[in-house]
């Protein structure tokens, strides 16, 4: 048999196995970062729940009607945010929107132009149909008309 000779001085020996084991973790280490892992997650749906509930809490809506509160045949509605629901505009209330935009409309004058589209989450517009109104309420973006407003008050007037 030929002896092994070293190689840019290694010595290779045939005794000994190239690659080493790489050792184990222990059980127990390996149960901690699953446990930690697990208690992460829960913090943080811990925490974006109780958000929700601080924010849900606060108004993300400025229109909040109970039942009974500030509605009679001739008024229905309330503003509890003053700074969203700030634009009034009054005319003959008629149903109707135009192109999918607004349930109803307010007829101001002889011209379309100036007309407001009118939708509303909290008031049912169509009790009011047919009736000269006031409407207070927020402008919001429209595609197909010059005024579409959400309304958060609504009152006959004479």
């Amino acid at each position: 048999m030929e002896e092994i000779k070293p190689v840019n001085n290694i010595q290779q020996s045939t005794t000994q196995p190239i690659l080493r084991k790489i050792p184990k973790e222990s059980k127990k280490k390996n149960m901690v970062m699953i446990l930690s892992a697990i208690a992460v997650v829960f913090l943080g749906i811990g925490t974006g729940w109780l958000l929700t509930q601080q924010t849900s809490g606060s108004s993300s809506s400025a229109i909040q009607t109970a039942p009974g509160v500030g509605e009679s045949s001739t008024q229905a509605g309330s503003i509890v945010d003053e700074e969203i629901c700030k634009d009034v505009a009054e005319g003959d209330l008629e149903t109707g929107g135009f192109e999918g935009e607004g349930t109803h409309h307010l007829v101001r004058g002889d011209s379309e132009s100036k007309w407001t589209y009118l939708t509303s989450t909290v008031i049912d517009l169509e009790s009011f149909s047919g009736k000269k109104v006031e409407v207070t309420g927020e402008t919001i973006a429209a595609q197909n008309v010059g005024w579409l407003m959400d309304v958060c008050m609504i009152k006959v007037i004479d």
